[in-house]
């Protein structure tokens, strides 16, 4: 089983989601083991730097959009996608890892642009200690 554990000066902070974003604010240094090994200790700072230059793009777009359309643009790691519920019309949240942010927005908009997509709220955000812990073990973190 392969569960992150995250250190401050000290001690052990709990593990999971919530204690990854905790530790990235907080901690002196973070720890990921995987069956029992460490496979990194560092400050979170010179971790998420391991990453060199991926992170995320999120957006919300009026109407459905195809995930693996997505997930074929350039430097797309993978997608995540949710809609909104039940409005009268459908806006869907996405959210796309990236390996390099400048060639996946510049994809993204060009993908938009030519199938008169309305994209909103576009940000594109940094690597995070939960990147870290999925490119070391391969598995996403459970709540």
């Amino acid at each position: 089983m392969t569960r992150p554990v995250l250190l401050d000066v000290g001690g052990v902070l709990e593990t999971g989601r919530g204690a990854i974003e905790e530790a990235e604010l907080l901690a002196g240094r973070a720890a990921i083991i995987d069956h029992g090994q460490i496979q990194v200790l560092d400050t979170p700072r010179r971790l998420i730097a391991r990453l060199d230059g991926a992170g995320r793009i999120q957006f919300t777009a009026r109407g459905a959009i195809e995930e693996d359309e997505l997930r074929r643009l350039p430097a797309v790691l993978d997608v995540a996608a949710r809609d909104d519920g039940g409005a009268r019309e459908t806006i869907g949240s996405y959210q796309l890892r990236v390996a390099d942010p400048r060639a996946a927005v510049s994809a993204l908009l060009e993908w938009a642009r030519r199938r008169d997509a309305d994209l909103r709220g576009l940000e594109v955000l940094p690597g995070t200690l939960e990147d870290i812990f999925l490119q070391l073990t391969g598995q996403q973190l459970r709540d």
